[in-house]
């Protein structure tokens, strides 16, 4: 199970674990959290981020440097939060 909270492509050690379970064939059940008057997972900047380009934008350096030191390209990351989001 994935919880899709605003913040869960922004977080390097979710996107490791997704791309972790996306390798070893696991089966990926997305859930979008939502509180009241809280802000929700934004599917249409994240899908347009993944088409576009500009999903390189959700880690910073450090995030970054976490993928690469696991074996993780960007075209990873890319393809397993396209996978969950099945954009």
């Amino acid at each position: 199970i994935v919880l899709l909270t605003p913040s869960y492509c922004r977080r390097p050690f979710t996107l490791v674990e997704l791309v972790a379970a996306l390798r070893s064939g696991a089966h990926i059940v997305p859930v979008l959290l939502l509180k009241p008057s809280t802000p929700s997972f934004d599917f249409d900047s994240t899908k347009t981020a993944l088409r576009d380009g500009s999903f390189a934008s959700f880690l910073d350096d450090a995030g970054w440097d976490v993928m690469r030191e696991r074996g993780i390209s960007r075209d990873e990351v890319r393809s397993a939060i396209t996978r969950v989001l099945d954009v």
